[in-house]
């Protein structure tokens, strides 16, 4: 429940199982890029059709239980994630 005061205390945590990475995608060669662009074409389909449907089911869910569980701001996050991919 985003609604809950529990919220404000949540610390996310992240693992990077000792992995550490330098470089961004502008240290990459123009080539390199374009390529890992045509490989990921329709990965990035598949994924913004995966967060509309994780929206819709959440949104369903929401309406169901009447909670609200997915928080505006990461809404807002998934889909400008969804649609920079």
């Amino acid at each position: 429940n985003c609604e809950s005061p529990a919220w404000a205390s949540y610390k996310e945590t992240k693992d990077t199982h000792g992995e550490h990475y330098n470089q961004t995608i502008d240290d990459m060669p123009p080539d390199v890029v374009q390529k890992v662009d045509d490989m990921t074409k329709s990965d990035k389909v598949i994924y913004k059709a995966a967060v509309q449907r994780f929206i819709k089911d959440v949104e369903a869910m929401e309406q169901r239980f009447k909670v609200k569980i997915l928080c505006s701001a990461q809404r807002e996050k998934l889909h400008q994630k969804a649609d920079s991919a």
